[in-house]
């Protein structure tokens, strides 16, 4: 697991936290570099795939 300095007091914390273990300073967010566009593609692509077995179904019918 990746770990990130606190700006305030240089504290070691878990990427996951929002405020630092030791000083309770907010962190900044870290997004990671594949995640948005692993989401967007996999939620695109189960959509198309439902459409196309409901209008299979429906005009199969």
């Amino acid at each position: 697991m990746t770990k990130k300095n606190c700006p305030s007091c240089e504290a070691e914390n878990s990427i996951d936290n929002k405020y630092c273990k030791e000083c309770g300073f907010e962190l900044p967010k870290v997004e990671l570099e594949n995640s948005p566009i692993e989401k967007t593609e996999s939620k695109g692509g189960k959509k198309k795939i439902l459409s196309i077995i409901v209008g299979i179904i429906t005009f199969g019918v």
